[in-house]
């Protein structure tokens, strides 16, 4: 009975602690709604008295040049700051290039090193197994064979069907080759120690899961799927080990010194998946994106201002009106400019809200 009682508990501890976020979601989003209403009542009270103030011939010309004062002064400021932001995102990004670089050298120096493991057959121990594979599957890469969502019968039976071939050998042989990305084996830019290259965001992405997969094979579920497979001494003895071992070192010092073997290529692995790549994209997209919202909306907001705060009232005091147009207008410009000054008033609050709350 007491057992009982407690999964009770237990239980409805567990809805409760899933209703909470529930509640808070709910809670921000009625405050964001009625934050919402009163900024807009507020504006349209404002813009109901500057329609319905008495604004009479006489002040027109002190109310034009008010206006024009106030909208010049606003509009230094926020250009002047929107200009410091623009440096400020500038000097980010050449920052976070820098890295960007240093992560796809790390990259590039990757897939040189899955080029020599490929070329080193004696690791591979049976060529004629990988003969056989790429017979029956001469289009299919890494991504193809994994793609959990296909429908292709010959994917089902890669896995599922014993087809003449090691499964495991394929698959560590199709992870490597996703890596190397590049159809020619004895490409010129393994050989050319100079050449480098920038990566896409659907680059990084494809050589994500394959690298894990290295790891996989290679140490993880060595002893269950790679045993007797693979030849780990062939690494060591490979006609490209002094290469591979420079190549290693130039992606981390702390690789330096280890014993070239599985276990260090399956941590490299691991290294990539778990690290690199995932920092690479990171800074990838952050250094793609576009300004942010709020800086796009200010500037928006101040474009909005000039054109009616400052180049409007100029034009519109030169042309011959009637004064019931001439007030009109002055009272559509007070309107407008009154709108974005309490914009940024907003926006300052929230602003000011933000770097409490941090």
């Amino acid at each position: 009975m007491i057992t009982q009682l407690d999964n009770m508990t237990f239980g409805h501890v567990i809805q409760l602690l899933a209703v909470i976020p529930l509640k808070k979601k709910v809670t921000t989003t009625i405050k964001t709604i009625l934050s919402t209403i009163l900024k807009f009542g507020l504006l349209i009270i404002i813009g109901v008295y500057i329609f319905n103030a008495d604004i009479s011939s006489n002040n027109f010309e002190t109310s034009i040049s008010n206006l024009l004062t106030v909208s010049s002064i606003i509009t230094g400021i926020v250009f002047a700051y929107l200009i410091s932001k623009l440096f400020h995102l500038k000097a980010e990004r050449e920052k976070r290039k820098e890295e960007i670089i240093n992560l796809s050298n790390k990259l590039t120096e990757f897939r040189r090193l899955a080029q020599h493991i490929i070329t080193t057959h004696d690791f591979w121990k049976d060529s004629n197994d990988l003969d056989k594979f790429r017979a029956l599957y001469p289009l299919y890469n890494y991504n193809d064979i994994h793609d959990q969502g296909s429908k292709d019968e010959k994917v089902t039976d890669f896995w599922i069907k014993d087809q003449g071939f090691s499964t495991t050998r394929a698959d560590l042989f199709l992870a490597f080759d996703q890596v190397f990305d590049t159809q020619e084996r004895h490409a010129d830019w393994v050989y050319d120690r100079v050449t480098r290259f920038e990566y896409s965001l659907d680059e990084i992405s494809s050589y994500y899961d394959a690298s894990n997969q290295i790891w996989y094979y290679l140490d993880y579920k060595w002893e269950k799927y790679s045993v007797g497979v693979f030849n780990d001494n062939a690494l060591q003895n490979s006609y490209y080990s002094s290469k591979m071992t420079e190549i290693i070192n130039k992606i981390d010092e702390n690789y330096r010194g280890q014993t070239l073997d599985r276990k260090l290529i399956a941590k490299i692995g691991s290294d990539f998946h778990g690290k690199y790549l995932v920092e690479l994209y990171r800074l990838t997209e952050q250094n793609q994106a576009d300004l942010p919202d709020s800086s796009k909306t200010i500037l928006t907001t101040q474009i909005i201002l000039l054109i009616f705060g400052v180049l409007a009232p100029l034009i519109f005091s030169t042309i011959e009106l009637n004064t019931a147009d001439k007030i009109l207008g002055l009272k559509v410009f007070l309107t407008v400019v009154t709108t974005g000054l309490l914009f940024y008033v907003f926006q300052l609050f929230d602003f000011s809200r933000q770097e409490i709350r941090t």
